[in-house]
């Protein structure tokens, strides 16, 4: 059995979708996750854009309009009861990190709250599986296998280079999982 770390945004949660919706509704403008091209925002857009959506990310209220990635509790679940140890890592501002772990809690109620982490630097964990939809964050750690959650901001990343197994939903996470650990 693997100790696997799984990132939360865009890969447990459509955090990014919810705050696309909030800055189109409040601004009048009309940005998709296709213009999502870059992990870092200030990349896709002009500057006054990135830094309106990045305030949207701390607002405490954006959370009730957060849903989980179809099909991923039942995956989780199904992690843990194969004898998985899951944690929950994040990179994100301090004073929000108690807002996502809520967010968390509600959804993913049989989560430990003990195996949430809010780190910086996610290459210092210790674990056997990665997954993650930032690719600059997957290739930072050498000493795991890496999953990368499919997003628009990671398509232009050289998967194969890094040996990392690219999945388009939580049912393909799940195989990557059960691949990962017959090679073992």
């Amino acid at each position: 059995m693997a100790i696997i770390n799984c990132d939360i945004d865009g890969v447990v949660n459509n955090l990014m979708d919810v705050t696309i919706s909030t800055y189109n509704e409040r601004y009048g403008a009309s940005y998709t996750l296709q213009d999502i091209t870059h992990y870092h925002l200030e990349n896709c857009f002009e500057p006054d854009v990135a830094n309106r959506m990045k305030a949207i990310f701390k607002e405490p209220d954006i959370w009730t309009k957060v849903k989980p990635i179809p099909n991923s509790r039942d995956n989780i679940q199904r992690l843990v009861r194969d004898g998985h140890e899951i944690y929950f890592s994040t990179d994100n501002e301090p004073h929000t990190f108690g807002n996502k772990v809520d967010w968390l809690l509600h959804y993913y109620p049989f989560i430990n709250s003990s195996k949430i982490i809010c780190i910086k630097d996610k290459s210092l964990l210790r674990c056997d599986i990665m997954i993650e939809d930032c690719f600059e964050k997957l290739i930072a750690g050498q000493h795991y296998h890496r999953i990368i959650m499919d997003q628009n901001w990671n398509q232009s990343n050289k998967d194969w280079v890094y040996d990392i197994h690219r999945c388009y939903n939580w049912n393909d996470i799940v195989e990557a999982v059960n691949k990962i650990c017959e090679s073992e």
